[in-house]
């Protein structure tokens, strides 16, 4: 998953300079090999950190050109004390104040496979938004669900935290039939869940939940499925 770290420090101070170590290191117009090399910074070149992507470091030259370099280049560049250059991974630390989340996962519901990938912003340590798409395949009928969550985490400085969300949704049903095109079905839902995150590496996390969707329907009754999934996810 592709992430962006700014280097800058903050507002008044300049970006960190670091020097070439190498005989040369290969500046690239994008953040990657599939980019071509346009320029080449020779050793004691100074070099200007800008922004970050995934394994490549943007950076600028002193005359002002402006470049891509591998990450593992960049690390054999020096400090103004001729010590190499660190760059943050991720770290515990990292994790407490993150804000935003992205992640997959996989699971049950209510008998059919589910695939989920979503995005979450956090407003506060415990308190998080989070928009999701589900696709599900049946036996007899496919579908997808649309759904927005509340998320509360309650130890969020602890490597493993427990956490409950409510939120609403839309789920559409798609029968699968061959003789005759059938309408989609589209029904209304309340979600109540609870799981449990876990800081794995760098920016890795573990999240398992369990969640029951309560599905408004046009017959006299209701519907009450349950959901189970696992996957993992970034943050940044």
């Amino acid at each position: 998953m592709l992430f962006i770290a700014s280097f800058s420090a903050q507002a008044g101070k300049q970006n960190q300079q670091v020097k070439v170590a190498d005989p040369y290191v290969d500046m690239r117009t994008g953040p990657g090999r599939g980019y071509p090399i346009f320029h080449i910074a020779k050793r004691g070149a100074e070099l200007e950190l800008l922004s970050r992507r995934t394994d490549w470091v943007q950076v600028r030259l002193v005359d002002g050109k402006e470049g891509w370099v591998d990450l593992q280049q960049m690390r054999r560049t020096l400090q103004d004390d001729g010590s190499n250059t660190k760059f943050n991974d991720g770290s515990m630390a990292d994790y407490v104040d993150h804000r935003w989340e992205v992640g997959v996962m996989g699971g049950d519901f209510g008998g059919a496979n589910v695939l989920t990938g979503y995005g979450s912003f956090a407003f506060t340590p415990n308190i998080a938004v989070e928009l999701a798409l589900s696709q599900l395949l049946g036996n007899v009928s496919n579908g997808h669900i649309i759904a927005v969550n509340l998320s509360h985490t309650f130890f969020p400085r602890s490597r493993i935290s427990p956490f409950i969300s409510l939120g609403v949704g839309e789920l559409v049903v798609k029968p699968q039939t061959t003789l005759v095109q059938a309408e989609n079905q589209r029904y209304d839902t309340a979600i109540a869940g609870l799981g449990v995150k876990a800081y794995l590496t760098r920016r890795l996390m573990f999240r398992a939940e369990y969640k029951d969707y309560f599905v408004f329907t046009n017959r006299d009754e209701n519907e009450d499925v349950r959901e189970w999934k696992l996957g993992f996810s970034v943050f940044y």
